[in-house]
């Protein structure tokens, strides 16, 4: 059988003034008023310092709380540990609530700086100086990170981006300037769309040792989703390419007005069916040589093909290519759209399920949950945000500041 262990109740401030209430008036001792009044002993000996004064009003009385009895470091050796946190986050290699407290351990050990016994015996900072040091820095939290693939991570540097804004740049200064002031900007990328929902947080009762979420099926059915939306904070209707030998009008039921249809085996973006893309791209927009258009897109083989080339060229569309593993950063659907895309679509999934109990959603339902989550997530301020943040537009070579180097405590410490 396990042994569980109690939790102590919250000591509330106005147990706290009563007890010293007590003790003021009566003179009975502290562990008798922590007893009766349920107060931690030191807990109440701390506050008892506060306020044995004859002249404070324990009712009107603010109680001080600090964490600085349980500090190891000064406020320069913390400030310090702090930094070198801060850069592992932005360099994407956080550290986790243990390595935290290991690093503490480390910067007291090469340091040679006093530290509590349980330091020593376990090699590593307690569970309570980690508390303590992030509510004594509000500005570090725990956060959930998001997986980024090496190459990403390597490619995503100074070098490539500045090739891309000077691309950029000479795109901008070769075209009229009506392109500009229209905003004439478009970004296009594919995202997988299947009948699988990915599960969300739920209400649910209090102690639950399991909670589940209904999803349609064990494993989806892919349909890709090809979105396109422009500076200006316009979506164009997307491109949705089922896997399907023969394409069935039904396949579009409650689309989004205009949605072009296409069809692959696989359900994955080809060379072929990205020509197909582009003529609807070139169709929506008007785009020709006289009013031209600026088309920013990944570089997938798919799309920089001969065929698409001298196509976008015949109607005007100037293709830009993101460099390789740069597009989280540099591409605006990835950066402003498709996040809310995802949410929207796995809730406009669940409530067809509460609708429909007891049946999956199939390929022909994808297009009706995608004209409902696209244009909620493409509204013109996520647009024009997203656009924003990727320095695109307004042109903005400077957004992504230069990363820190300092390694001060990598010398104290011996981390790298």
């Amino acid at each position: 059988m396990r042994n569980y262990k109690r939790k102590t109740p919250k000591t509330t401030d106005n147990q706290i003034k009563l007890a010293v209430q007590a003790i003021r008036d009566t003179g009975i001792s502290v562990r008798t008023a922590a007893s009766a009044f349920n107060v931690n002993r030191e807990t109440l000996r701390r506050h008892l310092g506060q306020l044995k004064s004859s002249d404070t009003d324990i009712n009107t009385a603010t109680l001080e709380r600090s964490f600085n009895f349980k500090t190891v470091f000064s406020a320069e050796q913390e400030a310090t540990l702090k930094d070198y946190l801060v850069e592992c986050s932005v360099l994407g290699h956080g550290l986790s609530r243990k390595q935290c407290r290991q690093a503490a351990y480390d910067l007291a050990m090469k340091n040679k700086i006093p530290m509590p016994n349980s330091w020593s015996k376990y090699e590593i900072a307690g569970e309570d100086w980690v508390k303590g040091f992030l509510k004594r820095n509000p500005d570090l939290a725990l956060r959930k990170g998001e997986a980024c693939s090496l190459a990403r991570a390597v490619c995503f540097n100074k070098n490539t981006v500045n090739t891309f804004f000077n691309n950029l740049e000479k795109v901008y200064q070769r075209i009229p300037n009506a392109v500009i002031e229209n905003k004439r900007i478009y970004n296009l990328d594919e995202c997988s769309t299947t009948t699988v929902q990915t599960p969300r947080k739920v209400i649910s009762p209090k102690g639950s040792k399991q909670v589940y979420v209904n999803t349609s099926t064990e494993r989806g059915t892919l349909v890709t989703t090809c979105a396109i939306i422009c500076a200006s904070g316009q979506m164009l209707p997307p491109a949705m390419i089922f896997p399907r030998v023969k394409y069935v009008p039904k396949m579009l039921n409650n689309c989004y007005p205009g949605t072009l249809g296409l069809v692959n085996p696989s359900g994955w973006m080809t060379s072929a069916l990205f020509v197909k893309v582009l003529e609807h791209f070139i169709k929506c927009t008007q785009s020709t040589k006289e009013n031209p258009t600026v088309l920013i897109l990944d570089n997938h083989e798919s799309h920089v093909t001969l065929e698409a080339v001298e196509l976008a060229r015949q109607f005007g569309v100037i293709l830009l290519t993101l460099p390789p593993h740069t597009s989280h950063k540099l591409q605006a659907l990835d950066v402003g759209i498709f996040s809310p895309f995802n949410r929207h679509y796995d809730s406009a999934m669940c409530g067809w399920m509460m609708k429909h109990p007891g049946q999956h959603v199939t390929i022909y339902e994808i297009a009706g949950l995608v004209g409902e989550a696209l244009p909620a997530a493409c509204t013109p301020q996520n647009i024009q945000s997203a656009f924003k943040a990727t320095g695109i537009f307004p042109f903005n070579r400077n957004i992504f500041p230069g990363k820190p180097t300092s390694n001060k405590l990598a010398f104290t410490t011996g981390i790298s």
